[in-house]
């Protein structure tokens, strides 16, 4: 790809691409995000399949999956974006099977500056390390509405914290301390 595409799509990524190292780790994060299609060798280089990936993804908005969005999957304090591919098809299996009006994105990738502002928050959380999630459920016609943990066993979570709270925002994560489908309690 030419260098100048390069920098226009890692532009709009909001990802580094001021020298060959920060290019090619920007790439990296790239390619094992990417999950509208085949997955990519997480290899830095950006050849003819990261090439086309890119491309379609700028067709797209710069989506990394076909139901979500950077801006969510970003963090409110620097903007910068963390997240696998494993992540977004988790995201994208819940909200097949459990979310027939879509799945909201409260809270994913956090900062550590961010994150030690958030109430409770810990230092070690799996959202620092693009690994977790608090999502929202609709049904069909658009309305919030709560699930309990019970019916997100299954789908490949690890982490599943059971809250039915009047935010009805339900946490999900992918930490590998967790065995699948853990239940916790906050």
């Amino acid at each position: 790809m030419p260098y100048a595409e390069q920098i226009t799509h890692l532009r709009a990524l909001r990802l580094p691409y001021s020298t060959a190292a920060t290019r090619a780790t920007s790439w990296r994060q790239f390619q094992a995000a990417y999950n509208l299609g085949p997955a990519l060798e997480v290899d830095g280089i950006p050849g003819p399949l990261t090439t086309a990936a890119v491309r379609l993804s700028a067709s797209k908005g710069y989506r990394p999956s076909a139901h979500f969005a950077l801006s969510e999957l970003d963090c409110p304090h620097c903007h910068r974006w963390l997240v696998t591919r494993a992540g977004l098809e988790l995201l994208e299996r819940i909200r097949a099977r459990r979310s027939p009006g879509g799945l909201g994105i409260r809270s994913a990738f956090r900062c550590r500056v961010y994150n030690a502002t958030v109430p409770n928050s810990s230092p070690t959380s799996a959202h620092v390390t693009g690994l977790a999630w608090d999502i929202i459920f609709h049904n069909a016609a658009g309305a919030v509405i709560n699930r309990p943990a019970s019916q997100l066993v299954g789908l490949g979570c690890r982490g599943i914290e059971e809250r039915l709270n009047p935010r009805r925002v339900t946490h999900v994560d992918l930490k590998p301390s967790h065995p699948i489908d853990f239940i916790f309690h906050p």
